[in-house]
């Protein structure tokens, strides 16, 4: 753990060493993820809020940054925070935007309450029914078919469960 602390404490020096604004986000970013391993997770939070707080990031690095932080805030027990951070990441391009869709998703469904469930699985129909994946986007696109499937077998629903699963085949 002290090794990922002086890792974490590393990344967050080489965030103030340089001007250019995606890197520093980066590397709060990176050092966040030390801050967890090493078991400090309020750190790691911070971090993140300063990745956050940087201004003029591109999608690519946004995206991954507000997804983060959204597992934070999670991990800190504030849902309504957390979903503002999540709207952040679905509001980016590319594969960021699909892994953070996914994963509140997931949070949603896996509530199993019946007021989120609908949110969730429409989330997953997002996921499932876009017509141009990239590769990074894949998994996520093949879960949310599989997932989906479940979902429908959960609900009786055989018939839609089979047209998932035959449309993760093609």
């Amino acid at each position: 753990k002290v090794r990922y602390a002086a890792a974490a404490e590393q990344h967050a020096a080489l965030a103030g060493a340089r001007a250019d604004d995606a890197y520093k986000a980066e590397q709060f970013r990176r050092a966040a993820g030390f801050h967890r391993k090493a078991g400090n997770a309020a750190a790691g939070l911070a971090a993140l809020e300063k990745a956050a707080a940087v201004p003029n990031l591109p999608d690519e690095v946004s995206g991954p940054v507000w997804a983060d932080y959204a597992d934070g805030l999670l991990a800190a027990n504030r849902p309504d925070d957390a979903l503002g951070a999540f709207r952040r990441a679905l509001g980016t391009a590319g594969p960021a935007s699909t892994a953070a869709r996914h994963k509140l998703a997931r949070n949603l469904i896996d509530a199993r309450d019946p007021r989120k469930l609908p949110l969730g699985l429409e989330l997953l129909t997002q996921i499932a029914s876009a017509e141009r994946v990239s590769p990074a986007e894949q998994e996520f696109h093949e879960k949310a078919l599989v997932e989906l499937a479940d979902e429908a077998v959960l609900a009786g629903d055989f018939p839609g469960a089979e047209s998932r699963l035959r449309t993760q085949l093609r």
